[in-house]
């Protein structure tokens, strides 16, 4: 799960060898801050630990003795206030923590040769205990991977609580115990910690980087390829990650593009956790994907709620007398993306701009009659927005040219139609579409974490969003 919560901040996973990532992100010292509490938190409650039974043979005035601790289980862990979680160069992450505690239960036993003296359970308490681990971030087989690449704990045996063991033991039983728990069970705290992140790092994180991620979705039939572009870079209280950023329709991964990718501006002074940089190419590829899924068109039920003026043959045919040979049926239109539109940033604003078609259907009796089908070359310009917790947009321009493409109904009064057309647009499509834009969308929760307090800000090829984390990983 742990893995998830670097997922949601990084979006890491299988990589490419490329010139320039489609997307950039950089986390501050807060974020790290965010993702230490966060960490601590999941581990706390969901760690575990197995150990290997411990033995030690003491002598005392009346012979040999073996004193065995089995069964020894993690009973809480917990890391307190001195914890912290740095990154230093080029890409490591270190988690450090002076007051780690670890509290124990287990089955004692105590023999002489093949008879057993004494047995019960037990339970101790360690506090203050030093950990450490640096995590290096690295590219392994064109995959991200987290390796540990030093782990240490250092046991503190001053102040530990060991209770359980049985008041009748004898004192020499009773201190022999004392300090296989205290001396020899403490120093198999190291090997132990650290070889339970080993394994939940290559079980579980590096897994999922693996085989999560090259297909984030988007929404339900846009996926994104949010890979690592390039190996991660740490410096103090940092870290910046390049992404693939692009994006495709379904399942089709292995679709390619030929659109350039452009190395991305530095990022802005804000003070966010979390900054993001996309550039064109990632806009590019969406616009794409949106269009390969069919998303881009605009239904004739979608039309309607914009246009409330009853449109039929009868109001048709004051521009074009042809329609009348239907009688007096109902039209619909519908509008459609005839190829990908291309797509613009710049610091003004963003503008698409493609080829589209405007089908009249007649609608006879039940009988579908593409009547008139014009095309238009067609430019819409806005200003992308944020509020506290959604993105917005606000569409300031629309431009066409129109065509006649195929007709039933006889020529096309095109200068009339695209009055007629203007007005629709201006009086009803775009006021009505911004005032659902105004209000934005959120942002989706993501593994149980919110990205707020949101900046935006449009650039010359790209545009970058800032914000802080919330929440908490979920399960």
């Amino acid at each position: 799960m742990t893995g998830k919560l670097i997922a949601f901040l990084s979006l890491l996973a299988l990589s490419v060898n490329c010139e320039h990532p489609g997307i950039k992100i950089k986390g501050n010292y807060e974020l790290l801050e965010f993702v230490k509490n966060a960490v601590v938190n999941f581990v706390e409650e969901y760690a575990s630990l197995s150990f290997e039974n411990v033995e030690a043979t003491f002598d005392i005035d009346d012979g040999n003795y073996k004193y065995s601790l089995i069964n020894v289980s993690l009973n809480a862990l917990t890391f307190g206030d001195a914890s912290r979680i740095s990154a230093l160069p080029p890409r490591v992450l270190v988690f450090h923590s002076t007051s780690m505690g670890i509290a124990l239960g287990g089955s004692y036993q105590i023999s002489s040769g093949d008879s057993i003296v004494n047995s019960g359970d037990f339970s101790a308490i360690f506090t203050n205990n030093n950990f450490a681990a640096f995590v290096e971030l690295t590219i392994q087989n064109e995959v991200l991977v987290a390796i540990p690449t030093n782990c240490v704990v250092v046991g503190n045996s001053q102040g530990a609580i060991v209770t359980g063991i049985n008041a009748y033991l004898s004192p020499e039983h009773q201190i022999n115990l004392n300090k296989v728990v205290l001396e020899n069970l403490k120093n198999t705290f190291s090997s132990t910690v650290c070889a339970s992140l080993r394994n939940y790092l290559g079980r579980s994180v590096n897994n999922f980087f693996a085989t999560n991620l090259a297909g984030v979705p988007i929404i339900s039939t846009v996926r994104m390829d949010a890979s690592v572009y390039g190996p991660p870079a740490t410096v103090p209280d940092f870290i910046e990650i390049g992404l693939n950023g692009k994006c495709y329709p379904g399942n089709d991964s292995t679709i390619t593009y030929t659109f350039p990718r452009h190395a991305l501006r530095a990022f802005s002074s804000s003070s966010r956790m979390l900054k993001l940089i996309a550039g064109e190419y990632t806009a590019k590829t969406l616009v794409h994907a949106l269009h390969s899924a069919g998303l881009l068109n605009v239904t004739p039920a979608q039309i309607a709620q914009f246009v409330t003026i009853p449109i039929n043959t009868l109001t048709m045919s004051f521009l074009m007398p042809g329609f009348r040979q239907y009688g007096v049926k109902p039209v619909s239109f519908q509008i459609s993306i005839v190829n990908p539109p291309d797509i613009s940033i710049a610091s003004s604003g963003v503008t698409l701009s493609g080829m589209a078609e405007i089908g009249f259907t007649v609608n006879n009796n039940g009988q579908k009659i593409e009547a008139l089908v014009l095309e238009s070359n067609l430019t819409l310009s806005g200003n992308v927005i944020a509020s506290t917790s959604t993105v917005g947009a606000q569409i300031t321009s629309v431009q066409f040219t129109l065509a006649q493409k195929s007709s039933l109904v006889g020529d096309a009064p095109v200068a009339g139609l695209k009055i007629l057309l203007d007005g629709i647009i201006k009086r009803n499509v775009v006021p009505a579409l911004n005032t659902l834009l105004r209000n934005g969308f959120a942002l989706p929760t993501i593994y149980g974490f919110n990205f707020t307090n949101l900046e935006l800000a449009l650039y010359d090829g790209a545009v970058e969003l800032s914000g802080n984390i919330e929440g908490q990983l979920a399960s």
